[in-house]
């Protein structure tokens, strides 16, 4: 007899079993809209992969300058935002389209030109007046002008220039609207200045007769930031599969890989959230900095009182010494360890490029602290030295 039951029964398990395989099963993925330099760098073609490995999500990448993947994240059609551009991002922010800007990693740009170099900036450390220079003798010089992280760090550089292209513009200075690979061989083609990111210059192929001319300079510092986009605004974004990626980003794990990402076996990229230290290595100059001008006032306040042993107890000498002394040490340890800290960097294998902030911050908060703590051990010590024995 036929059995109608254990029929329907059959189909109903090869149909769950069907639909719970792998093949139909739905896949993680996300769309990050992102800068092109971390795509032309060759940078997620190294680091999707691992992180897919790791966590069974797949990131489908749209390529754009960071102005465009900004409005791409506006419309919503992505859950991520991976881009360079400071000011852009907190406008972002403030519009309430991102949840929160977690910085990833920095490296610099660079002002590429020819060999021949026209202009005669090769080996300069002030980019303004390299961009100053090329301009006064209106050498070819090829922009990207698609309103990229990149396109927005030229035009600042511009800007401290005092260049005004609303009046100085000139057929010397070509826009041309396009990514950094396309902008990389007009200025080939056309003998001219070009501002890259280091990493995609280094892993760009075709270099033909160009070179480096000008980096080093603290103004081109270039700070990659990633965010998440606001699902409050954006029910579509896939909000824990984003944050997910963003989390391993900014993890150690997640650092380290980014760390260990070489071009020919030189970093492209430094990692913001990890340190070979227990600090970051600016911390740690500033510690020592701070030691040495602790170390420094002691001797100098225990040499005053052998040299002037009742002058030292007058009150208006503790308050010169307050005043005068311990400002000027300050003075000394601490910006010593902001102009050598490229020394240091080159010496101990640092990164050479930091932002002016992340050096100031640590630096301002170590010497003020330095000293209020000097100041209430110098009146402590002044104080015994009145009581009569």
């Amino acid at each position: 007899m036929f059995d109608r039951r254990a029929l329907i029964d059959a189909i109903i398990l090869v149909g769950v079993t069907i639909v719970a395989s792998p093949a139909y099963t739905q896949e993680k993925s996300i769309v990050v809209a992102s800068t092109t330099s971390t795509q032309d760098s060759g940078l997620f073609e190294y680091l999707l992969p691992i992180f897919k490995q790791k966590t069974g999500i797949t990131v489908k990448v749209l390529a754009q300058g960071t102005g465009q993947a900004l409005d791409t994240a506006r419309r919503g059609d992505a859950d991520v935002v991976f881009v360079h551009d400071n000011s852009a991002e907190e406008k972002f922010l403030a519009e309430g389209e991102g949840v929160k800007r977690f910085p990833v990693m920095y490296n610099d740009f660079v002002l590429i030109g020819p060999k021949d170099d026209p202009a005669g900036i090769k080996g300069m450390k002030d980019v303004a007046k390299a961009f100053q220079i090329i301009k006064g003798k209106q050498a070819c010089f090829v922009s990207r002008g698609d309103h990229s992280g990149t396109n927005i760090a030229e035009l600042n550089l511009w800007k401290a220039a005092d260049a005004d292209f609303e009046k100085d513009r000139g057929p010397w200075y070509k826009s041309i609207g396009q990514g950094m690979g396309a902008t990389l061989n007009f200025a080939i083609a056309s003998n001219c200045y070009v501002l890259s990111d280091r990493g995609t210059w280094m892993h760009f192929k075709n270099k033909g007769d160009l070179q480096i001319l000008v980096d080093g300079d603290r103004r081109m510092f270039n700070q990659y930031a990633v965010m998440l986009v606001n699902p409050a605004k954006h029910p579509d974004v896939k909000k824990e599969l984003g944050q997910q990626f963003i989390d391993w980003l900014i993890s150690p794990d997640g650092q380290k890989t980014i760390a260990d990402y070489k071009i020919e076996g030189e970093q492209s990229f430094y990692v913001t959230n990890a340190s070979p230290f227990l600090f970051s290595e600016i911390v740690l100059i500033d510690l020592l900095a701070l030691v040495l001008a602790i170390a420094t006032v002691s001797i100098l306040w225990y040499v005053v009182k052998k040299i002037f042993p009742d002058d030292v107890k007058d009150l208006q000498f503790l308050l010169t010494f307050i005043v005068v002394v311990v400002p000027f040490v300050i003075v000394i340890y601490f910006g010593l360890a902001v102009i050598n800290y490229d020394t240091i960097a080159g010496l101990s294998g640092w990164p050479l490029a930091l932002p002016l902030d992340s050096l100031l911050s640590p630096l301002i908060v170590g010497a003020f602290a330095f000293y209020v703590g000097q100041t209430m051990w110098l009146w402590w010590d002044w104080g015994k030295l009145r009581k009569p024995r």
